[in-house]
């Protein structure tokens, strides 16, 4: 078995899982419970859950990864559902993320998720992806 990809949440894992059985792509996750157990620290640590698939079977099971990734990358606006979404920092919020990182590497305790705020252009939406 070879590790196809690492992610960072179990529903990731599961939808990735359920995608490839669906091709008939044997395949299974290592990793779940510690990093579910622990879902601030994976992105820092560099852990995840990992899909392991066969050797033979790895190639068919990059290319699904590849569709899924596609669909993954384009953010649409959750109340319009258009495709046109423009990220939006401000001098402010970019502060309050690294006040919070800091403070993460301090405490050594996660205190929130960052996220990139965006606005879409058709509806003029903000939100959180």
């Amino acid at each position: 078995m070879i590790r196809l990809t690492t992610v960072h949440n179990y529903l990731d894992a599961d939808f990735l899982v359920k995608r490839l059985e669906q091709h008939d792509i044997v395949c299974f996750t290592t990793n779940e419970h510690t990093s579910t157990m622990f879902q601030g620290f994976s992105g820092m640590l560099g852990s995840g859950i990992q899909v392991m698939v066969r050797e033979e079977d790895y190639e068919r099971a990059a290319e699904v990864l590849r569709q899924k990734t596609f669909e993954d990358s384009i953010i649409r606006c959750p109340s319009c559902d258009s495709t046109n979404v423009q990220p939006v920092s401000s001098i402010w919020e970019n502060l309050w993320q690294s006040i919070v990182i800091l403070f993460t590497l301090l405490v050594g305790t996660p205190v929130q998720q960052i996220q990139q705020k965006h606005q879409c252009v058709s509806c003029k939406y903000t939100f959180f992806k």
